[in-house]
């Protein structure tokens, strides 16, 4: 799902032949279109494509560089190193790590290095390191976002022209700016309905467990960055 101009476009891509991928065009799109309707969604529009299957040797190159990734990541936290994820897809092989002092970040670098070489790999490795409690922040907070992006961008009598926020332990904020001016009469009527909607949810039961009853704020904007007031 992605948000092209003022709509949401669902790229569905359908694995098989050119021919296969007419003939059941049309059978997709009814049923996703009876599903979104049900919801009482109308501000979507729905694209059928095709993908087709990458050769065999391109598979075996991913293959390859999967398994290496997955024997580094193995062979690191087996000599004691605490390994968040590895990238070995990209002509570099990531390694993401908790922050640490550069110390630490040369040191594992080194190790890495030596590992890939015993196992005749010449990539290089460079070290990336991440937050952990703002990651582990935001991935408590993305599925409540997507639920907001869902309800609120596939239905037009909101008018949502941009949803953005910032995790921070202490708070979450959540910005959702209109496409309309803080001075057209509809515009009042829009932000009280979204602003219930939202808060309503936002103060559930079920997201509270989510979020450890985290404490967040609601902005919502018009056209011009101008936050409305509550």
């Amino acid at each position: 799902m992605s948000k092209w101009e003022d709509m949401t476009l669902f790229d569905i891509q359908l694995k098989g032949t050119e021919e296969y991928v007419n003939q059941e065009e049309d059978k997709v799109l009814a049923i996703l279109s009876g599903v979104l309707e049900k919801r009482g969604y109308d501000n979507y529009e729905l694209m059928i494509s095709d993908t087709n299957e990458i050769s065999p040797e391109l598979a075996k190159i991913f293959n390859q560089r999967g398994e290496i990734g997955e024997k580094l990541k193995s062979d690191l936290q087996a000599a004691g190193y605490t390994i968040l994820d590895i990238n070995a897809y990209s002509p570099i092989i990531k390694v993401y790590i908790p922050v640490t002092d550069e110390a630490k970040k040369a040191e594992i670098k080194t190790v890495a290095s030596e590992f890939l070489n015993s196992n005749g790999s010449l990539k290089s490795v460079q070290i990336i390191t991440k937050d952990v409690s703002v990651e582990e922040f935001e991935t408590k907070w993305m599925p409540v976002i997507t639920s907001i992006e869902e309800e609120l961008y596939l239905k037009k009598e909101y008018r949502v022209d941009d949803i953005s926020y910032t995790f921070n332990p202490k708070k979450v904020s959540i910005t959702i700016k209109l496409n309309m001016n803080s001075s057209h009469t509809e515009s009042k009527e829009a932000v009280n309905k979204i602003h219930e909607r939202i808060t309503e949810f936002l103060n559930s039961e079920e997201v509270k467990i989510k979020t450890d009853n985290q404490v967040y704020e609601l902005i919502i904007q018009d056209k011009n960055s101008k936050d409305f007031q509550f």
